[in-house]
């Protein structure tokens, strides 16, 4: 009994970072070690081992999910491919710390996501976004047929992939007033990544949550927080941005 206790203690601990987002649409992964430099690798502390995905849209603002929280204290860019299956961490110069957290919220599909801001370089003394590139963002609701991007750091049973960036394409199946669906492969590790519609190049949404079957039938889609739906998410990146102007 003791043992079938620490057991599910343990799967808890790890639900709890990376269930939420553990889905694969389709019988084949089909995402593949990638480069994006404004995407980012977020980590409880600067030698984790992973953790969440977050993206620059200034030089200092970065969105994620809201249940990424606890793993937003440091964000690491410039990735290289793990090794053995254990990530592999850039130099201190492509390394960030949190300024502070505008606002989040975590509360399902649909109401999770975040926006916080990092601190200048403590090497070079440069902000993130202008030494990487920011992504746009788009407050219109994206309507179907509509192709897909989500970039981010998930598990993988890969070595080289695994817990490195690995990009992922596929389709909008459905939009609600606040949540977005998509059939795009993800895993742990891929929550807060940005969902990106692949004509403009624009952010329209945030990934968090899994529903995709590997083995299809009725579970056909993963879920994330639409921008267009969510006007405080709109008013956390405004301030964000207006921040960037002042300091």
């Amino acid at each position: 009994m003791v043992k079938k206790i620490i057991a599910l203690s343990l799967i808890g601990l790890l639900s709890s970072t990376y269930a939420v987002e553990k889905t694969q649409c389709g019988m084949t992964d089909e995402r593949v070690l990638s480069y994006d430099l404004p995407i980012g690798r977020m980590l409880k502390k600067k030698n984790s081992s992973g953790g969440c995905t977050g993206t620059l849209i200034s030089k200092s603002c970065i969105v994620s999910a809201g249940h990424c929280n606890e793993h937003a204290n440091v964000i690491e860019f410039n990735t290289e491919a793990s090794v053995g299956g254990k990530i592999v961490h850039p130099g201190l110069e492509s390394i960030y710390f949190k300024s502070s957290i505008i606002d989040y919220q975590n509360v399902g599909a649909g109401y999770d996501w975040m926006v916080f801001r990092v601190h200048p370089n403590q090497i070079t003394g440069e902000y993130a976004g202008d030494v990487q590139g920011t992504y746009e963002f788009s407050f219109q609701k994206p309507v179907a047929p509509l192709d897909l991007v989500i970039t981010g750091y998930g598990r993988d049973k890969e070595s080289d992939t695994n817990l490195a960036q690995q990009v992922g394409h596929g389709e909008l199946i459905a939009t609600s007033r606040t949540r977005i669906e998509h059939n795009v492969d993800t895993q742990g590790g891929n929550s807060g990544a940005v969902i990106v519609a692949k004509e403009s190049n624009k952010i329209i949404g945030i990934h968090t949550h899994g529903g995709c079957s590997a083995y299809g039938g009725n579970n056909t889609s993963n879920k994330g927080t639409m921008l267009a739906g969510q006007k405080k998410f709109q008013e956390a990146i405004k301030n964000c941005l207006l921040m960037d102007e002042y300091y």
